[in-house]
Formats: C-alpha cells, structure tokens, sequence
C-alpha cells in the first residue's frame, strides 16, 4: 500500500518557515551562543584584571608609607627592648648568670634552664626594679607580646650573705634585661680543707633574662 501525501501550497509555505526557523536554531546553537558565551568570560577577565590592576597601584601609592612605618617600628622596638639581649642559647644563659655569680666570689652549685616564653609579667616592686619597670612598659605599648622572650633560670649559690646581696643589688641596677623573680636563703654548716666548722649561705634564686626578636625576624614571622 502507497501513502501518498498531497501538500498543499499554504504547506508548503509552513514547511519552509519551518525550516528556516530550525535552521536559524541550529545556528544560534553552534555560533551565536558559544560567542556570547566566550564574550562573557573576556568581560568576567577584564574586569577581574581592571581589579587586580586597581590594587596593586593602591599598594605602589602605599609603599611609602608603608616605608616608614616599617622605620618608626624599628626604632620604637630598639628603644623598647634596650637594655635587654638578643635571643641567646641555653648555653650564653649559662654563661651569663654563672659569669655575674662568680663576679662577685660565690659559688654556683647548680643552674637550670626553663623552657623560653613570651610576654612581660610585671615587675617587682623596689628601687633597683624601677628602671626594669620602664622598660616592661614600654615594651607592653610599642612591641608585640611575641617580640620580648622570657628566659628563666634557676640557680642554687654557696657564700656570704654580704656577698648574696651584692649580687642581687648589682642585677638590680646595672642590668636591666635581667629581673630577680624569687630568692630564698638558708644558713649551712660546713667543713673547710682544715675540717673547721664555716657557715655559709646556700640561695636558691630565680632570674628572668629578658630577650628580643630582631625586627626583621619578628617580620619574616608575620
């Protein structure tokens, strides 16, 4: 059986309208859309570079500025941190607090070293702690908490109690980067090479060896 399809010329029309809208379809499919697509993304690019370019001219502007803020923290923290040390070893410590007892004739019987923190606790009260005092405030206001390092270090020191004293006065007021936290002493009997009774002194005192960061280390950090 044949099927046989008169059209008419008014179909004939529709179906070349037709055509023409699928053709006109496809087109906009495969060029019209991908273009604008592709349009839209060079926009999205230029206006992100137009960003980009916007900030770093806002930050070429600022570098000078920045300059000399860098500068003016730099001095503020050389002054802050003066009279303390530059970060030291276990062994400088050591070598610090065992050098200042053996200045004034006495003798170190043991030392130890506690791990290193940060921050400034406040000072003790008393005349040799006053410039101390100076120094903790001003490292509290102009440099971070993480600039100042706290060195601790316990030591345990045999001699006259004139001599004890002489020490604690000497760390009071000629050595600002060093803060006596505790001292305890107690009298001891003990025999000397002719195996004569000597009394003696032993204290077991604390220091705080204060200790900073230099300023490109503690920028480096940040």
């Amino acid at each position: 059986m044949k099927l046989e399809i008169e059209l008419k010329p008014r179909d004939a029309v529709l179906l070349r309208v037709l055509s023409c809208v699928v053709i006109v379809l496809l087109s906009a499919t495969l060029f019209l859309f991908p273009g604008i697509e592709k349009h839209q993304d060079l926009k999205r690019e230029k206006e992100a570079s137009l960003q980009k370019k916007e900030t770093m001219e806002q930050a070429i502007r600022k570098t000078p500025l920045l300059e000399k803020r860098i500068v003016t923290q730099k001095k503020e923290l050389e002054k802050a941190t003066e009279g303390f040390y530059e970060v030291m070893e276990n062994q400088q410590l050591d070598e610090l607090i065992t050098g200042l007892v053996l200045k004034h004739q006495l003798f170190p019987k043991s030392l130890k070293i506690k791990p290193t923190t940060t921050g400034v606790p406040a000072a003790f009260t008393g005349e040799g702690d006053k410039k101390l005092a100076t120094n903790q405030d001003s490292a509290q206001s102009e440099t971070s908490q993480d600039t100042v390092l706290l060195n601790c270090v316990a030591v345990s020191i045999q001699g006259s109690e004139a001599q004890i004293r002489e020490l604690m006065d000497d760390v009071a007021k000629n050595y600002p980067g060093i803060q006596l936290l505790t001292m305890e002493m107690k009298e001891a009997t003990y025999a000397d090479s002719r195996h004569q009774s000597v009394k003696q002194m032993n204290c077991a005192c604390e220091f705080t060896v204060y200790s900073y960061r230099n300023f490109e280390e503690l920028v480096g950090d940040k």
